[in-house]
């Protein structure tokens, strides 16, 4: 019995840490997207376990009306995971409001997250900024399946295909 309560105290305690990897991991992706018109902008997210992952999204509007998404992932699922979104996501926001270019961007969060992943986790990452105005999307890739892309009139679709190493391999890496 004592063995058995013990157990059930050890539960509970692992019980309460998935909640709260749960609660702010929900503070971390959006609630909902912003509305831009001209865009139709969709998300859809689903966890592989129940108290989430490491597994990230935003959309973040930029000043010059121009649209930024970023898409990753972080190694190790659960709670491991869910610690490190914070950091990259301040990592990320800081580095959208100094660069412009989606590679430089990566670089730049690759650099600050780096220490913080060593030396056992990496980050897949992808950052795609929609110019509506000069109709031009950039994008970089760091180790994340390739977007889609679905050219409005045609609906041909086309995989955004770029080679970067994942973040917090390499310090230096550039994209």
């Amino acid at each position: 019995r004592e063995q058995w309560a013990r157990s059930q105290v050890l539960l509970a305690k692992y019980q309460e840490r998935f909640r709260a990897a749960q609660e702010m991991y929900e503070l971390l992706i959006p609630a909902e997207l912003p509305k831009v018109a001209g865009l139709e902008l969709a998300a859809r997210w689903r966890p592989a376990l129940r108290e989430g992952g490491g597994d990230f999204y935003d959309v973040i509007p930029l000043a010059d009306g121009r649209i930024m998404l970023a898409i990753a992932d972080v190694a190790g699922k659960s709670t491991r995971g869910v610690i490190k979104l914070p950091l990259f996501k301040a990592a990320f926001l800081a580095a959208a409001q100094v660069w412009d270019d989606p590679g430089q961007i990566l670089s730049r969060v690759n650099r600050i997250v780096y220490p913080q992943l060593q030396p056992d986790m990496f980050i897949s990452a992808c950052v795609l900024i929609i110019d509506q105005q000069r109709h031009l999307l950039s994008y970089a890739n760091a180790g994340q399946d390739p977007p889609i892309f679905v050219r409005n009139r045609t609906r041909e679709t086309l995989l955004l295909e770029t080679n970067g190493l994942v973040l917090g391999i390499d310090k230096d890496a550039a994209y």
